[in-house]
């Protein structure tokens, strides 16, 4: 499965700028939602990408949200070795966690 079109997001996380990162992959996610050709397995790609952006800042809410809209594509698309999935269910086990541990609202 191939990055955003823009690799602008992944290089900006990997360097810590977890704002231009996310900034990135908002507008790469809104790009693709909005092609006619709705690819949903290169929007759950960026979604996997936004995921790890969105618990590196600790919001929480937003990686449930992001996690539960790729995580099906995934499953149903990929093979259970692939490396996207893994990592997708890397996020469910640390959100798992983390939800479980953080204060009730």
């Amino acid at each position: 499965m191939a990055p955003p079109r823009s690799a602008a997001g992944p290089i900006a996380r990997d360097r810590g700028k977890l704002d231009v990162a996310q900034r990135e992959l908002e507008a790469a996610e809104k790009a693709q939602e909005a092609l006619s050709s709705h690819d949903p397995v290169a929007l759950a790609a960026i979604r996997r990408y936004l995921v790890g952006v969105y618990l590196a800042r600790g919001d929480l809410p937003a990686a449930r949200r992001a996690l539960d809209a790729l995580l099906s594509v995934l499953e149903h698309t990929l093979l259970p070795q692939a490396a996207e999935l893994v990592d997708a269910h890397r996020y469910v086990d640390e959100l798992a966690h983390r939800e479980k541990a953080a204060p009730a609202r």
